[in-house]
């Protein structure tokens, strides 16, 4: 609608037509004394919305269904979701649909900005996309992210759905915007309060000299990736016995 009320033409003749009748109809109301000038104004953006609604819900191809609501992102979920940030070696976001996911769909930050390389698996469990995230780069230890704080973002602008409309990222309603999570990872928390105490301690020492398969293995204190827990990460354990790490 232009700035004078008037919807614009458009390619289309027969829009064009029905645009041009829908025009003179609300002038035909001011001019006989029955609408003021915002109510011909108001009627009209009505008419065109109700017009939408009915184009995208009930004017569809014989065994058509009405178009879905827009994607947006279930959950973003640290590990399998429990506790320890110990570490983290993957992240998993689950969509409400199924999406087309392009490149740069995920960006994943450290505090001072720079990037993490990222190795995006997709897949579609239940009609829903669901995207794994592994971590690449020289800081990369055991496929475990470095200490440190990190933030995700699921890019909506690089993500749409069956019908080609963007993610609803940011959870309004509309088209676009980025879902951001923020998420830390510190060596030794098994319990993800970002330090490392006399609980993590307990722990550490029921799963010191096992290895994978043992009922005492606990892969967050197995700091190299290489299935055991061993003397080199009671090391990395002992540097931040006491420690915190700040948001």
């Amino acid at each position: 609608m232009s700035s004078k009320g008037i919807i614009p033409p458009s390619p289309s003749d027969a829009e064009y037509a029905a645009a041009a009748a829908a025009n003179e109809a609300a002038r035909s109301r001011v001019f006989a004394g029955i609408h003021w000038t915002f109510d011909s104004l108001d009627g009209l953006s009505a008419g065109r919305a109700l017009g939408d609604y009915v184009v995208s819900n009930f004017l569809l191809p014989v065994g058509g269904q009405a178009i879905a609501p827009q994607a947006a992102v279930e959950s973003v979920v640290v590990n399998d979701g429990s506790a320890p940030r110990s570490r983290v070696t993957s992240l998993t976001v689950t969509f409400s649909t199924e999406v087309t996911l392009d490149a740069g769909a995920f960006e994943l930050r450290r505090s001072d900005g720079s990037l993490v390389e990222l190795a995006v698996a997709a897949d579609v469990v239940d009609g829903r996309t669901v995207a794994v995230l592994t971590f690449a780069g020289g800081d990369i230890v055991g496929g475990s992210l470095a200490d440190g704080n990190y933030t995700l973002a699921v890019r909506g602008d690089l993500i749409h759905d069956a019908f080609g409309r963007d993610l609803d990222g940011d959870g309004d309603g509309q088209p676009g915007g980025d879902r951001v999570d923020a998420f830390f990872r510190y060596f030794g928390d098994s319990d993800g309060d970002r330090d490392v105490d006399d609980f993590d301690l307990a722990l550490f020492d029921y799963a010191l000299n096992s290895q994978l398969g043992d009922t005492n293995y606990l892969w967050y204190f197995d700091f190299g990736g290489d299935n055991d827990v061993d003397e080199s990460d009671l090391f990395a354990f002992e540097q931040r016995y006491g420690g915190y790490l700040f948001p």
